[in-house]
């Protein structure tokens, strides 16, 4: 149960650093007006990878009635 639990909070953390790599790379090399553009596609891709995830971490340990 452990492993499981490590392995997903290690799979979220690597995508959400991933994440924050790529935007602060994109604001401190890009201009303003292209990184802004670019984020209006990275962060709803990004959360849409990320919200299954959750979904499932959620449905196997959280919620119990």
């Amino acid at each position: 149960m452990l492993v499981l639990l490590g392995a997903a909070l290690w799979t979220v953390l690597g995508l959400l650093l991933t994440f924050m790599a790529i935007t602060t790379y994109l604001w401190l090399t890009l201009s303003t007006a292209v990184a802004g553009s670019l984020m209006m596609f990275i962060v709803p891709g990004f959360f849409g990878l990320v919200y299954p995830l959750g979904s499932m971490f959620f449905e196997s340990f959280g919620e119990t009635e």
